[in-house]
């Protein structure tokens, strides 16, 4: 087999697979989504259309309710489970100096580049989609444009997974659908796109052609200047050792590599790249792309999607709707009874509907109005219908979780803070449960940014965002020969001595030993101490065998509940304890009054009424007197020193205006 026929086989074969992926993806887990989309983004006509399909409500001609109960869960879980990026930690779980620096750079990094490349906004998207579908995902990535690691969102409709797995950890293949201008996928692989052609219209082919297109892989006309291709990364070589293969082509593909990144376009006839994965994310056993999953399945790969148990109760909330409000309809009718006795002309003028009409009643003499004219009642909406409704509404919020108290209200008042509290605790616990699923998530999605940000970026790069500023510490530089001997050499040198010191006196102690040793070992060698910046931290760990190991080694962690909307009364109540717990006592407890602590207090307790720093005011140490002499026979042992200048006891304290960070005011 020539090269022409082993890459036509290959691209063959993940065709092939990725086929199978999409086709169990639309049977498992696309008419779910769908499902709950159609409720989500649209009015709900379709199940009016499918009740007259059924023909019990064939001949009715309602108005067709939509109460989108839905939309109205996204809407609330959205903010609460994600109002702002998170605040990132990253811990050594080493005591090895070099480690906890690469530690602090890498957690500066991590907590720039969220706001940089809008991760909230990618985070909310994937939420949402969790949400609506069960599964949301974010891509990490290298932006070429920006310089960054980062991620962004990516839609459930571009990822397939290996149809084989059950467990998403058990999977060998994950592929990610891509679609770009020819232009573009000419200028990412300029060698291997000769001869590529669009195979999907984009809106202004359409508009310049006639012809009917599909979204299928499969090439058409020019006008179709759209590429869609596939970027597979796979933990099972290049393919060949999928079942279906035939023998001698198993032996004609050279398939040594275990994780290979291949990137193919159907109908091609070679693909587009088969080299490395970006970064080693195979490692840890991690993809690209990091799951956000709130309800997974206990028997296949694809989750239940939130929404979809609660279908039922939302179609029957649109059906009791529609038949409740033409009830109100029929309700509303003004009918009148009109004894055969009354004039023509009487009822021409009963039904004219003027707002003033007098009305002469011919033919009504003797008896009483209400015996030749009376206003007939409908009957109005029963009570059973109502209860019904609520009832519904009850139910789906029960199966949701989208409990009246995430509203701020209650149906019953309660008699006690405590059973408020308790209320309170209880019903958010399904919400606590998925703000805990979506920290776990950004966890992940930290540590595969930390990790592609080591495989991929160099210390210039890292310390643009950075800053050279920052100290980490100090180390011994060694000059052998015109040439700076790296980490890794200088352990190799003396294991004392390749670490770094928290002072510039404890490294100069340390080279003031290194001399002697260097003298004896390399006497054209030149010693110097000099400051570990993000750029130093960065190639020092570099050139350590084990550095992506260091890496991973990391503790990533989302501060718990920085990515979600504040309690303003949670905050409140703990600035009001610590003021109580700590502010006041710094002000009693001996020594000496701690007016430094008493304002950090106060602070804490401006954030939580967000009281803006040029209207906040603080405590500060009145100058004391100038000292007297002591008169003669007046010291001894009974004189007392100068003391702060307190108010007496009782007396209010106004504390002076202060500028932000300054002292001002008095005690």
């Amino acid at each position: 087999m020539d090269k022409k026929e082993r890459n036509k086989k290959i691209v063959s074969i993940w065709t092939d697979l990725v086929d199978a992926g999409v086709k169990l993806k639309k049977k498992r887990f696309d008419k779910d989504r769908k499902d709950v989309l159609r409720f989500y983004a649209g009015d709900h006509s379709h199940i009016y259309d499918e009740a007259e399909s059924a023909g019990w409500a064939a001949n009715e001609s309602w108005a067709q309710m939509t109460i989108n109960l839905t939309f109205e869960l996204v809407e609330v879980f959205g903010p609460i489970l994600y109002q702002k990026n998170p605040i990132r930690t990253i811990t050594t779980r080493t005591k090895d100096p070099v480690h906890a620096a690469l530690a602090s750079v890498m957690e500066t990094y991590l907590n720039y580049t969220p706001h940089e490349n809008g991760l909230r906004v990618e985070s909310r998207d994937a939420i949402n989609d969790a949400l609506i579908s069960g599964l949301g995902f974010l891509w990490t990535s290298y932006d070429r444009d920006t310089g960054l690691v980062g991620s962004s969102y990516e839609s459930v409709d571009n990822i397939v997974f290996d149809p084989d797995a059950r467990r998403f950890k058990d999977m060998w293949w994950v592929a990610r659908r891509r679609i770009e201008p020819l232009w573009v996928v000419e200028k990412m692989f300029p060698k291997t796109s000769k001869g590529l052609k669009g195979n999907k219209t984009s809106h202004l082919g359409k508009s310049m052609s006639l012809a009917d297109t599909n979204d299928k892989h499969s090439t058409k006309s020019v006008s179709q200047d759209l590429v869609v291709f596939y970027e597979v990364f796979s933990k099972m070589g290049v393919g060949v050792r999928y079942k279906e293969v035939e023998e001698d082509i198993k032996k004609d593909i050279p398939d040594d590599e275990d994780n290979v990144y291949i990137v193919f376009c159907p109908g091609h006839e070679r693909p587009l790249a088969i080299e490395d994965w970006p970064a080693p994310l195979f490692l840890d056993g991690k993809w690209f792309h990091s799951s956000l999953i709130f309800h997974t399945h206990p028997s296949e790969l694809y989750p239940i999607a939130p929404l979809k148990p609660a279908l039922g109760e939302q179609k029957a909330i649109d059906y009791l709707a529609t038949f409740m409000l033409a009830k109100a309809k029929n309700a509303s009718r003004d009918i009148i009874g009109v004894d055969p006795s009354v004039d023509e002309n009487v009822i021409s003028q009963l039904s004219s509907g003027a707002d003033l009409e007098v009305v002469s009643l011919t033919g009504a003499q003797g008896r009483s109005i209400n015996e030749v004219i009376q206003w007939l009642e409908h009957p109005g909406i029963s009570t059973d219908l109502k209860e019904t409704f609520r009832l519904l509404v009850d139910l789906f919020e029960k199966r949701t979780g989208l409990q009246e108290i995430l509203y701020g209200r209650s149906r019953v008042a309660e008699r006690s803070a405590e059973a408020i509290s308790i209320k309170d605790r209880n019903s958010r616990a399904r919400i606590d449960d998925k703000a805990d699923l979506v920290e776990h998530w950004q966890n992940e999605v930290a540590r595969k940014e930390a990790i592609l940000a080591r495989f991929l970026l160099d210390g210039k790069d890292v310390e643009k965002v950075v800053g050279s500023d920052e100290i980490y510490g100090y180390k011994l530089e060694i000059f052998v020969d015109g040439e700076i001997l790296t980490l890794a050499e200088v352990r190799e040198f003396g294991p004392e001595f390749g670490t770094y010191w928290e002072t510039r006196e404890e490294a100069d102690e340390a080279m003031m030993d290194a001399q002697q040793m260097v003298r004896t070992t390399m006497p054209m060698a030149q010693i110097s101490v000099v400051p570990v910046t993000a750029s130093v931290a960065w190639r020092d760990t570099g050139s350590l065998s084990d550095n992506i190991d260091i890496v991973r080694e990391f503790a990533y962690r989302i501060e718990a509940g920085s990515a979600r909307r504040p309690d303003q009364e949670f905050r409140v109540e703990q600035a009001q304890l610590i003021m109580d717990r700590v502010g006041q006592l710094s002000l009693e407890l001996p020594p000496e009054i701690d007016i430094t602590t008493y304002n950090k207090s106060l602070d804490l307790l401006y954030d939580a009424f967000m009281i803006a720093h040029p209207q906040r005011v603080y405590l500060s140490v009145q100058p004391l007197p100038p000292e007297q002499p002591v008169p003669q026979g007046g010291g001894g042992a009974g004189a007392q020193p100068p003391t702060l200048a307190l108010p007496p006891q009782g007396a209010a304290v106004f504390p002076a205006p202060a500028p932000m960070g300054g002292g001002g005011g008095f005690l």
